[in-house]
């Protein structure tokens, strides 16, 4: 026996930690252990849940939809694969409206938390879907798929969707001037995508389902910023990178408007979700239940739903961007769908 090398007589079998090997489903596995890091309800400090999790023989039942994860895991892949030359990131996350739970989500990438994801571009164990807070990123500039929120805004301003308004190419910084907004001495320009100008005058039904810049920026010179902050607020709008109000952060300007934001899928999924639950909004929750080693259930975060929006809005909303899928002259119109279902989106584009 003294003879014999020790690592002769080693069995070794690599250890799977944390949710190494949970395949597909892992980056969501990996959004559940984040959550309940930075849950209050989990314990006092970031220690105490971190001890909870390794130590508390937990049983845990997640929102996760297991064929909605999968579709998004695979979409991801086929529009753009982990070894495409562009080296292009896919982030998409999926929500279910008026409960808050979180269904899956999507990326092109495989989860990998070991160091192989450091010399292989298609490994990754960052969830680009989530905020930097949850194991994400800073964000994605979603351009022109916050102008929703202007309607809002506007029509609780008390203003109609069929106003006439005048637009232009250029507005001073101080037309949208506000109590936490002052402007200053320079001007915005702005125009219509393809450098197409403006369209003189506009209504904000036609301007957000033809998706032009420079009637959003007509509107917010009327009702100005901090309405329309107040509004994205309001939806559960907050930064990618830092979890702040849009107003807190140095994204408080005109262009935001137009979607000159830091976002995450998840925020925008969760925002679309107060579109398709008649104003309902709902805090994104990954945990139903969860039980200690001694069968008492623990409490989990709640998805706090409220109505935020009046029902009414939303219907003259959700009409609108409808005629943006099924109108010629609509920036959605090439998903409109074959079979006559209707439905509803915001197209959103940012640089190429």
């Amino acid at each position: 026996a003294v003879n014999t090398p020790l690592a002769d007589t080693l069995n070794i079998h690599e250890v799977a930690v944390g949710c190494q090997n949970a395949g597909d489903y892992a980056f969501f596995c990996d959004y559940v252990v984040n959550r309940i890091y930075n849950s209050e309800e989990f314990g006092k400090t970031r220690a105490d849940r971190q001890r909870l999790l390794a130590e508390g023989g937990l049983n845990i039942v997640t929102t996760l939809d297991v064929q909605t994860n999968q579709m998004l895991m695979d979409t991801a892949r086929k529009t753009v694969p982990p070894n495409d030359s562009s080296g292009m990131e896919f982030a998409a996350a999926a929500v279910k409206p008026g409960t808050g739970e979180v269904l899956g989500f999507g990326l092109n990438r495989y989860y990998d938390a070991t160091d192989a994801a450091a010399s292989d571009p298609t490994l990754s164990s960052q969830n680009y879907a989530v905020d930097l807070a949850d194991g994400g990123g800073s964000g994605w500039t979603i351009g022109s798929s916050w102008k929703p929120i202007n309607l809002i805004a506007w029509m609780e301003q008390g203003h109609s969707v069929m106003e006439n308004l005048q637009t232009s190419t250029r507005y001073a910084t101080t037309d949208f001037a506000c109590d936490r907004y002052t402007g200053g001495a320079d001007s915005w320009d702005v125009q219509n995508a393809l450098g197409s100008g403006t369209q003189n005058p506009e209504t904000p039904f036609d301007g957000l389902i033809r998706s032009h810049n420079t009637t959003q920026a007509s509107m917010a010179s009327i009702i100005k910023l901090c309405a329309i902050a107040d509004t994205a607020t309001e939806l559960g709008y907050h930064d990618a990178a830092t979890g702040e109000a849009i107003d807190k952060t140095n994204q408080f300007a005109p262009s935001m408007t137009i979607g000159a934001v830091n976002v995450s899928p998840l925020t925008m999924a969760s925002i679309f979700a107060v579109y398709a639950s008649n104003g309902v909004r709902c805090d994104p929750i990954a945990i139903k239940k969860m039980t200690n080693a001694d069968g008492k259930e623990l409490n989990v975060p709640s998805a706090n739903c409220k109505q935020v929006v009046d029902k009414d809005i939303i219907q003259t909303l959700a009409y609108t961007l409808n005629q943006g899928t099924t109108r010629a002259d609509g920036a959605g119109y090439a998903f409109k769908f074959n079979d006559g279902r209707k439905a509803f989106g915001k197209t959103g584009t940012s640089g190429d």
